[in-house]
């Protein structure tokens, strides 16, 4: 969604050539295919050699909760790797691709679905001297299903009951598509977002069936998982599957904090102070909206979401900060400082000042049990439109 990449230059190549053989003599239009030709092998070489040795590159949206699922991950193991955001839905309408997609130079490959990029992952450590890193990346049959059910929740209901409320005001809406990411996004794509913003929300409400009606039915679906999560931690586990941490706590945490508005969502990817509930309040954002804000986030699983954040998301941009200080802007991640929670068994009426708001995401429920590592020269793109329910990709 930047300048154009040396292939895109040669498919656009590729696209004008007809124009430039139409029209002139055989010699102009033999030279013509053979320097489009040459320049295609070369840019296929050097993909194959100095181009494949360039870093993953994750393209996300800054706020979104499926980019922030995969970033975390990637940021925990300790890959290394650069990111690259977009503003808002204009992925899908200008290049018909959702987000997170994972760029692999070196596989000349891209995977486009949150569920595989994490699979990916795992099976990128496994039989290497850093496999330990990656076991919290396993996954087991239980942690496939609560990860289907919160995807379903979190991950699609959650979003939409959350865009009726904040899209309504364009100054939030703005800066949840990063019009403000000065540094991250390019300028051209927060002018688009500052001056077709009303047009773009008409066509996102459209696309995901952002309406009065629908948020009531996704808040209550929200709160179905609620009730079923809060009773799982009733029993006072530090973790969602037991004493150990698992995926399965990135997936609730990262999809989750669209209920909940944690402190430290994105790792540092941000460029900007995050949005506080007093911010939204001054900007009119609906009460009702705040105010079941602040109830999610008193509840066992709010407060889960809320003490991952703190010690577990924390530890990882410190960990991530000092590991790569040489390494570019945005895929360095800026520490936070810690906030001490109680377990999610406890209740409290504390609230957190700073809060963050996220994008966008859709894809199938497509996750299979079975690991792999894709081959090269592949691409590796699931079917996640807008048209699934069950959706886990951005826009």
């Amino acid at each position: 969604m930047r300048a154009l990449t040396l292939e895109g230059a040669h498919a656009l190549a590729v696209l004008l050539l007809p124009l430039v053989v139409c029209g002139n003599g055989l010699i102009v239009s033999l030279l013509a295919v053979i320097a489009v030709a040459l320049i295609g092998m070369a840019i296929r070489f050097y993909l194959l050699t100095v181009g494949g040795r360039r870093k993953p590159k994750l393209q996300g949206i800054t706020y979104s909760h499926y980019v922030e699922r995969v970033r975390w991950a990637m940021q925990r193991v300790g890959m290394d790797f650069e990111e690259e955001q977009a503003a808002g839905i204009l992925g899908i309408l200008l290049l018909g691709r959702t987000v997170p997609r994972l760029i692999i130079p070196a596989q000349r490959t891209s995977i486009g679905d949150s569920t595989a990029i994490l699979k990916y992952i795992w099976a990128t450590y496994q039989g290497t001297k850093e496999e330990d890193k990656a076991d919290f990346l396993k996954v087991t049959p239980e942690i496939e299903e609560l990860s289907k059910k919160i995807d379903r929740a979190f991950g699609l209901h959650s979003r939409r009951w959350l865009y009726y409320h904040t899209l309504k005001v364009p100054a939030i809406g703005k800066f949840v598509w990063g019009m403000r990411e000065t540094r991250n996004v390019p300028a051209w794509q927060r002018l688009v977002v500052r001056y077709g913003y009303q047009p773009l929300r008409y066509v996102l409400t459209k696309m995901l069936g952002v309406s009065r009606s629908n948020a009531r039915k996704s808040l209550a679906i929200v709160k179905e998982l609620y009730d079923e999560l809060d009773a799982l931690f009733a029993d006072g586990r530090p973790y969602i599957c037991g004493d150990h941490f698992t995926i399965a706590d990135i997936t609730l945490a990262s999809l989750g904090a669209l209920t909940t508005l944690p402190e430290g969502y994105t790792g540092g990817a941000a460029e900007h102070a995050l949005l506080s509930i007093d911010d939204m309040k001054a900007m009119g954002v609906d009460l009702a909206f705040v105010e079941e804000i602040q109830s999610f986030r008193q509840r066992p699983t709010g407060r889960h979401i809320l003490r991952m954040y703190a010690q577990e998301r924390s530890h990882v941009m410190q960990s991530s900060s000092a590991a790569s200080s040489t390494s570019e802007p945005v895929s360095a991640s800026a520490s936070a400082p810690t906030q001490q929670l109680p377990s999610s068994s406890t209740t409290s009426t504390s609230t957190t000042s700073e809060h963050d708001l996220h994008g966008k995401n859709t894809s199938t429920d497509a996750a299979k049990s079975e690991q792999h590592t894709p081959a090269p020269n592949t691409q590796t793109d699931s079917s996640d439109g807008e048209g699934s329910r069950d959706a886990k990709k951005d826009l």
